[in-house]
């Protein structure tokens, strides 16, 4: 089955409790899992490529990942041919 790079894009807004801005920041990436387990529209999806091989990997994947929707078990450097 082929693989692809797809760009999953999920934007929401949130309001925390913080002594400051910079506190605020931290409220929020503590929560940022939590506040896209709500309600939202869903997300913007764009399919950015078929991987062939290693080096069509972007974004910090790399041959040690595991795709969503394969396995489980089967990693990329598996899947596909590695980098030369």
């Amino acid at each position: 089955m082929p693989i692809y790079n797809v760009e999953v894009t999920m934007e929401t807004t949130m309001v925390v409790v913080a002594d400051d801005e910079e506190h605020a920041r931290q409220v929020a990436a503590e929560n940022a899992r939590d506040a896209f387990d709500c309600d939202r529209p869903d997300p913007d999806v764009s399919v950015r490529g078929e991987v062939t091989s290693e080096k069509h990997l972007r974004d910090g994947w790399d041959g040690d990942c595991l795709p969503y929707g394969g396995d489980g078990e089967t990693r990329l450097r598996d899947l596909v041919t590695p980098n030369p």
